[in-house]
């Protein structure tokens, strides 16, 4: 498994951004790459929307990225007009650029109605992709792990405030959920208004395999196919005991959060009830 995040950096037009991140691509597949990970907003500021046209020249970009370099890649997401809505959209393309999978949250919208948990069966196995806030509900990724997925990509931006606990919570998220996390942020930028702290980090239960600064860069990891599936494996020996993160909830007694207010009315009233 060869994984590298982009922490890019913010450019004044679409135009620059792209040349930008086109060349950063190239750079990061000097060597063959199984997963290109960007950040939320990864080409402009997170106010400004992309026309139709402008959107699919960006798609046709990364898509012809993807294809050259033989690589998987989370594109970052950008603000996109669809029918009567702006969504902020990230999308995962396979090594032939085609669509895999996407995730939108409506911009302009109260609720969002897209899958916003999607596993996707890749050539490196099973993985998850996460946009924005996402990561943060400890159980988005636990849901994807528990579907199977071994990688979670994520799609993330990172602020000033409280940079180095989010850091912590990242490598916590992946031990506690026994799930591998290439999350990717936006690093800091000449405009003053931009809040972006950079912290992508590449993270295995086991520990930090990279992390990045403030500034834009691009960290790398690479671990053996299979290391996953054996970190899962229950061990009554005690010697690895990361699986219990992962194992420690019985999953069949899960229900839709949507019947939690029926189930309260019928709370059970001492412990040998549950």
């Amino acid at each position: 498994m060869r994984i590298k995040v982009l922490q890019t950096q913010r450019k004044a037009s679409i135009q620059e951004a792209l040349k930008y991140i086109v060349k950063l691509v190239a750079q990061a597949c000097q060597e063959p790459q199984d997963f290109i990970v960007l950040p939320e907003h990864a080409l402009i500021q997170p106010e400004c929307g992309l026309d139709e046209d402008t959107a699919i020249k960006i798609q046709e970009t990364f898509s012809s990225l993807a294809l050259k370099y033989n690589t998987y890649i989370l594109t970052g997401s950008w603000l996109e007009v669809q029918g009567d809505h702006t969504v902020n959209i990230t999308r995962l393309l396979d090594r032939k650029g085609h669509c895999l999978a996407s995730v939108k949250h409506a911009f302009d919208m109260k609720e969002n109605t897209e899958e916003r948990y999607p596993v996707i069966e890749t050539d490196m196995g099973k993985v998850g992709i996460l946009l924005g806030s996402d990561f943060w509900n400890i159980e988005s990724s636990r849901i994807q792990t528990l579907q199977g997925a071994e990688l979670v990509l994520v799609s993330g931006s990172l602020t000033t405030k409280n940079l180095n606990s989010k850091q912590c919570s990242i490598w916590g998220i992946a031990t506690l959920n026994c799930i591998a996390v290439a999350y990717a942020s936006t690093g800091t930028s000449v405009d003053t208004k931009d809040e972006s702290a950079g912290g992508s980090m590449i993270a295995l239960p086991s520990n930090i395999q990279a992390k990045a600064e403030w500034n834009p860069e691009v960290i790398q990891a690479m671990w053996d196919d299979g290391l996953m599936s054996k970190t899962r494996e229950a061990d009554l020996t005690f010697k690895n005991t990361l699986w219990f993160g992962l194992w420690a909830r019985r999953k069949e007694l899960y229900a839709p959060l949507s019947m939690a207010e029926d189930l309260s009315h019928s709370s059970p009233t001492n412990v040998e009830e549950w």
